[in-house]
């Protein structure tokens, strides 16, 4: 099937009766006939060869097909609500135009979302005379993966934080996690490294170079500690704004905005922007503020840490 043949009416159409759970209920929710409803839907599993629900008790069950059709079709209907907030935003006055390098698919209005957090990290940051901040981005101009880590070096920077949104298939994956440089310690982290590397222009040629930079790494112990202190801060921090948050943990993975970095470096994976819920939250200031708070928290404390052994090492 061509994607200019989907309709996406059928699809809103079964976007809602999965979301609902029947098709008495979506139907009570779009305020049209049951059988309208039923015929929109068996029109879609038509156009797509498959079928999209199964019978379970009074009501229905998606199929293998039709849990990856509502994740698809979360990320449409998500990506529409944003696209009428771009709209309202334009007709207030105008809205920022910004990206980050998370993903080129990402989009805009998510993207400024973001950098937001950098932005208000970076304020943060700066309320103390001692240090000095160096952001890789702050408008609509893409940085290569590479040179981001280039940027780190050249500035001769102690410590290196690349902000990033989480995605998944499965729509209700949520939570936080947070990644130092190394070798994939399992699939799930293997596959978000993946994703996150897609805008690099470094292919499978580069792979003993990339390979090589990864057991060259100097900073391996200095940047799980630091994950650890940051993604501990961001767990305390965020705990208990929505329910279901999950803390996914610490991880490893071979990043290419990590690799070649000369000091301790982290990439923390802040929010699922394919999760209904954590997508709302993004939307608002207090959830990105809080973000951009507990980072700072995270880098306290492992400035603290550091200090701390080296009273201990003068001893």
């Amino acid at each position: 099937m061509k994607v200019s043949a989907l309709n996406y009416k059928h699809l809103h159409y079964f976007w809602v009766v999965a979301k609902e759970g029947s098709v008495t209920r979506a139907a009570e929710r779009l305020g049209v006939a049951v059988q309208t409803i039923s015929g929109q839907v068996g029109l879609l599993e038509k156009a797509l060869g498959k079928t999209l629900f199964a019978p379970q008790g009074r009501g229905l069950v998606l199929t293998e097909a039709g849990r990856q059709v509502l994740g698809y079709a979360d990320q449409i209907f998500l990506l529409g609500e944003q696209m009428v907030e771009v709209l309202q935003d334009s007709n207030a006055g105008g809205v920022l135009r910004l990206a980050v390098g998370v993903s080129d698919a990402l989009p805009k209005l998510v993207a400024y979302r973001l950098l937001d957090v950098a932005l208000r990290l970076e304020t943060l940051l700066k309320k103390d005379p001692m240090l000095e901040v160096v952001l890789t981005r702050r408008t609509d101009v893409f940085v290569p993966l590479e040179e981001r880590t280039a940027i780190a070096n050249r500035a001769q920077a102690d410590l290196f934080v690349s902000i990033h949104v989480n995605a998944s298939r499965n729509p209700d994956a949520r939570g936080v996690e947070t990644y130092f440089l190394n070798f994939a310690s399992n699939p799930d982290a293997e596959a978000v490294a993946a994703r996150e590397n897609a805008t690099s222009a470094k292919t499978m040629a580069s792979l003993p170079e990339i390979v090589k930079a990864i057991t060259l790494n100097t900073k391996l112990d200095e940047s799980r500690d630091l994950a650890g202190q940051v993604h501990r801060a961001i767990v305390r921090q965020l705990t208990g704004t929505h329910r279901g948050f999950r803390d996914l943990g610490v991880k490893q993975a071979p990043f290419v905005v990590l690799i070649g970095a000369t000091m301790p470096s982290i990439l923390a994976e802040v929010s699922f922007i394919s999760n209904r819920s954590e997508a709302k939250l993004l939307r608002t200031a207090s959830y990105r503020q809080k973000v951009a708070e507990s980072i700072l928290d995270g880098l306290r404390r492992y400035q603290a840490s550091l200090k701390a052994v080296r009273t201990v090492a003068n001893q």
